[in-house]
């Protein structure tokens, strides 16, 4: 018997109840949908006569119990003593003609629902890894075993195999300590969106998987890892050094702030240190800063103090958040968990990215603006510097949100709004104050 988990420790009887049945109710709903397809897809590998319809091979799973993982067979029999073994890449010789369509619409997982139903997997989890790489994993590595394995992960819809190994076991392990039931649905959707319509990390760079090398993950360095000190102790603050504990890249010194309420204290057990001035005694005049303050005016006076003092600062992206290519991050700017920054946007300096905004193609992010969680920003759209989005508003493709502007929560902005002006409401308008001016 092995020891008790942290994980095992932190999750309650209760909730891991509600994830298996929760595991089991959709697994029965998906396979009474997939049924057509999953024979459709059998017939047409044995009309294709290139070996047995199902392929099962051993995996390592929960607790690092081996089991057996089933799939539609893809690949010539005995594919992995031939070419990259158990490598692949795209144009793979190994593949079979039906089997490449099967793996580029993810039908060829679909069996790995009967492995759910067993209790060997679940629907979101770590992705199930094999013998040879469980041996090479450090203790670090290893602790992406203390859940079951899943047929989709956080590491599947943040990249695939477009991301290296040591990324996709960072987002596994954070994974591993963040696990809820929102996340779970959360990744869900976004696997239905990653399979149906991106169609994204198939394969990794120049079309070739990247090969398992065991060895320590990103950040497991620590001379590697830039020293950072994160101004802000309230809430938001607590959000920004998970960020920057869960990228890998930081060794956080400490806290500022200057509310003396928080001084001693501590945050995700990085401690609070005393107001700016502690930084020079601290001997932490030198380290790069980011602010993590909500409101825009506020961190902006914070940033331009810290500016006088001679600071430099660093930007961070949570491994969670999925950010396209030609995207520009200016310095201080903060992009949170599952936010999504496709091609060609622009995040200015101070600026934040909140949890699960989507900022389309070609969007501009000004300067200290604050995308709050939840808000979707349509491609060519611009929200101004010093600006605020509330809480799941939509700002339409092309809409100018002008400088210090506020637009409400939930607020759909079909027009451009005008610099100091708050919106609200679908369609936003203008609010009125009792004193008849509108904001």
């Amino acid at each position: 018997m092995r020891e008790e988990t942290q994980h095992d420790r932190r999750m309650t009887a209760s909730r891991r109840i509600v994830k298996r049945t929760l595991d089991v109710v959709l697994s029965l709903l998906m396979l009474a949908v997939a049924v057509l397809p999953l024979a459709a897809a059998a017939l047409a590998i044995k009309l294709e006569r290139t070996g047995r319809v199902f392929f099962r091979q051993e995996r390592i799973g929960w607790r690092g119990e081996p089991f057996r993982m089933w799939k539609l067979r893809t690949m010539v029999e005995g594919a992995q003593d031939e070419g990259l073994g158990v490598t692949v890449c795209d144009g793979d010789p190994r593949f079979t003609r039906v089997g490449r369509a099967l793996r580029a619409w993810g039908i060829d997982e679909l069996p790995q629902l009967f492995n759910v139903l067993a209790g060997e997997m679940s629907l979101v989890g770590p992705r199930p890894t094999l013998a040879y790489q469980e041996e090479q994993y450090s203790p670090r590595q290893r602790r992406r075993l203390e859940m079951r394995p899943g047929i989709t992960s956080l590491a599947v819809v943040s990249g695939r195999n477009a991301l290296p190994w040591s990324e996709r076991i960072e987002l596994d392990l954070w994974y591993v300590d963040h696990a809820s039931l929102g996340l779970d649905l959360r990744i869900l959707l976004r696997t239905l969106w990653c399979v149906l319509v991106t169609r994204e990390g198939l394969y990794g760079e120049g079309g070739i998987n990247d090969p398992f090398t065991g060895g320590r993950t990103l950040g497991m360095n620590d001379n590697q890892r830039q020293r950072l000190v994160v101004y802000g102790a309230g809430g938001h603050g607590r959000v920004v050094l998970d960020t920057a504990l869960a990228s890998g890249r930081f060794e956080v010194c400490g806290l500022i702030d200057d509310d003396p309420a928080t001084h001693g204290s501590s945050l995700l057990g990085v401690s609070v240190l005393g107001a700016v001035d502690v930084l020079d005694r601290a001997g932490l005049s030198d380290v790069p800063a980011v602010v993590a303050i909500g409101d825009p005016a506020a961190r902006r006076r914070c940033a331009d103090a810290l500016h006088r003092r001679g600071s430099r600062f660093a930007c961070l992206v949570h491994p969670t958040a999925v950010v396209g290519s030609d995207v520009t991050i200016g310095e201080g700017a903060v992009v949170l968990p599952l936010a999504v920054v496709h091609t060609g946007a622009e995040i200015g300096r101070h600026a934040i990215v909140n949890t699960g905004v989507i900022v389309e193609h070609d969007a501009v992010v000004g300067a200290f603006a604050h995308l709050s969680p939840g808000v979707r920003l349509g491609g060519e759209a611009h929200v101004g510097e010093g600006s605020h989005v509330g809480l799941g508003a939509v700002v339409l493709p092309g809409v100018r949100v002008a400088s210090s502007a506020i637009v409400a929560a939930g607020a759909v902005v079909i027009g451009d709004v005008p610099e100091g002006c708050t919106v609200a409401g679908v369609p936003a308008r203008p609010i009125q104050g009792d004193d008849g001016v509108f904001r």
